[in-house]
């Protein structure tokens, strides 16, 4: 097993792969259709329905297992050190689970755009969550650079 899991058993982990020889930290996010799926379900119990329980259908399909087919059940994003640059495993490991989370924001964003674009009950309900993942997805964009940007002095 990989020694760099950051392990939470009640949740989904992010697991790093280090290459000291090629320069490239890998962050890999396994789980995630089923982490969302309860953050969706949690997030609708908060308005009173389940989104897995009332008869919401999109011809004969439940619109919410619909929209999760479309999300990757393991997420990976690595960093790449630049040959003019010194290997630094921890600011690897940093910029890795922000671009990691970055496509966590994006898919969740995703998910809760189409299932406000299916469910009209739903749409101003999570349009608010879309707006918050398009946000997060810019702030660690910005993290990213900014941290790109301080190793380089």
């Amino acid at each position: 097993e990989n020694e760099g899991a950051q392990k939470n058993p009640n949740r989904n982990y992010i697991e790093y792969y280090v290459n000291p020889e090629k320069q490239v930290v890998t962050a890999v996010l396994i789980g995630v259709r089923k982490e969302m799926m309860n953050m969706f379900e949690k997030k609708c119990l908060q308005y009173g329905f389940s989104a897995r329980n009332y008869d919401w259908f999109l011809g004969e399909i439940l619109a919410l297992d619909e929209v999760m087919k479309t999300i990757p059940d393991k997420i990976i994003a690595s960093a790449t050190c630049a040959p003019e640059d010194e290997f630094d495993t921890e600011v690897g490991c940093n910029i890795a689970r922000m671009r990691l989370l970055q496509k966590l924001y994006y898919y969740r964003e995703k998910v809760a755009c189409i299932l406000s674009d299916n469910i009209g009950l739903l749409g101003c309900l999570l349009s608010d969550y879309e707006d918050f993942c398009i946000t997060k997805q810019f702030e660690l964009e910005d993290a990213i650079n900014d941290v790109i940007a301080e190793n380089n002095k």
